[in-house]
């Protein structure tokens, strides 16, 4: 059975950058695939979307973790980079 959930996130930062390809891992239980990004820079209230699909062969067993690491380049050269874990999925996934 497939399910999907749908989350936003939101770069902290509001100038408008360009973003090298995401980076994200998962625990060795689960796959996980990467689509292109819609975009490959951010202008200032435009979303870029990502589709990530995770496949967790322990489903039930072991929770569904993500780590997802997102690196931008600000229109000055600086290169920010943002981390975070994913781990509060909806019961069922």
């Amino acid at each position: 059975m497939h399910r999907a959930y749908h989350t936003t996130y939101t770069l902290f930062h509001a100038l408008a950058p360009r973003l090298p390809p995401t980076q994200a891992a998962v625990p060795k239980f689960v796959k996980l695939t990467l689509g292109q990004a819609s975009a490959s820079s951010v202008a200032r209230g435009s979303p870029v979307t990502q589709l990530v699909k995770v496949e967790n062969s322990q489903h039930g067993v072991k929770p569904l973790a993500l780590r997802v690491k997102v690196t931008y380049i600000l229109p000055g050269g600086e290169s920010v980079v943002e981390q975070f874990d994913f781990k509060s999925f909806p019961s069922g996934f």
